[in-house]
């Protein structure tokens, strides 16, 4: 049978962004994937053969992604919507109201991109334990700055209400504050932004998947070197964090709690947290996977596909999971950051060819280029992971291999170093 003879596909799956990693494990659920790309230049070969039709349309364009479903869904029925980035999921979910298919709805995804209505929607609640202050001006701003570290005797968190990938997030004291105010662009400013009390603890974020309404547990995720003033960028992940299991129930609890308050059905959600003693106070969610490649990550310690279980449920497949799902092994990330400069000719691969559990790296800048200083999550200059069935081996390989990756790439501000089990 030709493919244009083919019987019609049970299910189709609309994927809103993504790249051909991302559109296998579709495939692997899904009978066709359609994909809305937005960057044709950045569009793999391959994905034009495996997927039914590959759609350039701006998927930050929310209702030019909805206009063109609504289109295709004529002749292409879409058994349902998925976004695996945070720039595509308001589309996906505009285009799951509009079509009423399969997938997370509008207000839920909104809700997760957007932290004054997150902050606004829990206030009072049970999970409301960050003192916290909307702003869409800089005089509402610098008084909330004021406010707020006069009550905590600390500095506090500036951010864009709609932020990603770190972009933006500052530590501002009273005496800073006109200074870092005065960097945002008025847009930024006028989109708002977000002033927090300064959370002190251990930072962690929240693995979890729904399917079909029911939440699991997938893990929590340590951060290696917590992300350090004023950028805050991240540095490297380990997955799973081992905690008390006492501790494990309180963020369950917690945390599938906030995923019914939101309206989260379905998809892996990324929620970082902080733990302060045994108090668990919620910092942002996502609903998609989470960043940094710590999906990866879960692969290798859980020996599944959190994201192909996702798919599989969401097209209306059957894909279950136990209550608890154990790790195997532990994995890590981790990056390398720095000042900046001419990236030294050495090959990255050659510099940690032979490190135990090394799994995959990526030099972000060639050689002979000059790598920026790191001042988000979209500049830093490498990375590595490694997998290993024993925690305190896998921190001392990651250790070993980013020092050898600091060389390779660029000079560094200050190594990942991976601390010892139990921080």
């Amino acid at each position: 049978m030709t493919r244009g003879q083919q019987a019609t596909p049970r299910s189709r799956l609309l994927l809103v962004g993504g790249w051909s990693a991302i559109v296998e494990k579709a495939l692997r659920c899904a009978d066709e994937v359609v994909l809305f790309h937005g960057t044709p230049e950045e569009i793999e070969p391959v994905l034009r053969t495996t997927c039914r039709a590959v759609e350039t349309v701006d998927t930050r364009n929310e209702n030019a992604c909805v206009s063109r479903a609504r289109t295709l869904h004529q002749t292409l029925p879409f058994t349902a919507v998925a976004a695996v980035r945070d720039v595509d999921c308001l589309a996906a979910a505009g285009i799951r109201d509009a079509l009423g298919i399969a997938g997370n709805s509008r207000t839920a995804v909104d809700l997760t991109r957007n932290k004054i209505a997150m902050r606004q929607t829990l206030a009072g609640g049970p999970l409301d334990t960050v003192a916290w202050a909307p702003a869409h001006d800089r005089a509402t701003a610098r008084l909330a700055i004021d406010v707020l570290s006069a009550a905590s005797g600390q500095p506090v968190i500036v951010k864009p209400a709609t932020g990603r990938g770190s972009l933006d997030v500052r530590l501002v004291s009273r005496e800073t504050a006109e200074e870092v105010l005065a960097s945002y662009p008025e847009t930024t400013v006028a989109g708002g932004l977000i002033v927090e009390r300064f959370v002190d603890g251990a930072e962690y974020s929240v693995e979890t998947v729904s399917l079909n309404g029911h939440h699991h547990l997938l893990g929590v995720t340590e951060k290696l070197n917590p992300p350090r003033p004023p950028y805050f960028v991240e540095e490297g992940h380990l997955f799973p964090k081992r905690l008390p299991d006492l501790m494990l129930t309180r963020i369950r609890e917690r945390i599938f709690l906030l995923l019914e308050i939101l309206g989260i059905e379905h998809g892996l959600c990324h929620t970082e947290i902080k733990i302060d003693g045994e108090q668990v106070h919620l910092i942002e969610t996502h609903a998609r996977p989470a960043g940094d490649r710590i999906w990866r990550l879960m692969e290798l310690a859980l020996g599944i596909d959190p994201i192909e279980i996702s798919f599989t449920a969401l097209v209306g497949r059957t894909a279950a999971l136990p209550d608890e799902v154990p790790a195997a092994r532990f994995a890590a990330i981790g990056y390398v950051s720095g000042d900046g400069g001419p990236v030294p000719a050495i090959p990255l691969a050659d510099a940690i060819r032979e490190i135990p559990g090394l799994t995959e790296s990526r030099q972000l800048y060639p050689a002979g280029t000059i790598a920026p200083p790191t001042r988000d999550s979209y500049s830093r200059h490498a990375f590595v992971i490694l997998a290993d069935p024993c925690e305190t081996a896998l921190r001392d390989n990651l250790e070993t291999a980013l020092s050898r990756a600091r060389v390779a790439c660029a000079c560094s501000e200050r190594p990942v170093v991976a601390e010892g089990v139990g921080r």
